[in-house]
């Protein structure tokens, strides 16, 4: 039995702006310095780091919502 994960609607926002620009996991995960597994893991909403998912957001022009 799959538990489905809710996906943060600012990392649906980081995808199409990923496909807008056609750019792969790798292509992004390279820009930032880290792996293609870190940035996966973010975006799937699997581990979200708060640090790095404003780093996605702030390199792809998304907007991270703010806590608060």
């Amino acid at each position: 039995m799959s538990t489905k994960i809710a996906i943060p609607q600012w990392a649906k926002d980081c995808r199409k702006e990923m496909i807008q620009r056609d750019m792969t996991m790798g292509d992004l995960a390279g820009s930032l310095g880290v792996s293609r597994e870190y940035v996966s893991t973010i975006l799937n909403a699997r581990r979200i780091t708060p640090e790095m998912a404003k780093r996605i957001c702030e390199f792809l022009g998304v907007t991270y919502p703010e806590a608060g």
